[in-house]
């Protein structure tokens, strides 16, 4: 059986999402009793509740991505709008971590 969210129009199904984040935490978020989380990319502190907590998805809504537990991820403000629709979450992270461990080899050579 289906869900209400699943049935609702495509309006109803985002509006009560973003209500839900909650469902969308995953090990790496770390929530603590306060409901601040980590950002899934880059692990800054956010709170769940804030509109600087985004809902991301790994496959982007325009290539069929969908608003499944294991597309969405929750992020910060920063990471989200930078991958936009060119990366998933995992190519994100990976280009991130090659940006900082080169900003920390640059750090080391001045």
């Amino acid at each position: 059986m289906r869900s209400k969210v699943e049935n609702a129009p495509k309006e109803v199904k985002i509006e009560e999402t973003k209500k839900e984040k909650h469902m969308y935490v995953k090990t790496m978020n770390e929530i603590d009793q306060n409901m601040n989380i980590k950002c899934y990319c880059c692990r800054s502190n956010i709170e769940l509740a804030s509109a600087a907590c985004h809902c991301s998805h790994d496959i982007p809504q325009c290539d069929g991505g969908d608003w499944s537990q294991e597309n969405v991820f929750l992020c910060c403000a920063t990471c989200n709008q930078d991958m936009a629709d060119a990366l998933s979450v995992e190519d994100y992270m990976t280009d991130l971590y090659i940006k900082i461990k080169n900003n920390k080899k640059e750090e080391s050579h001045s």
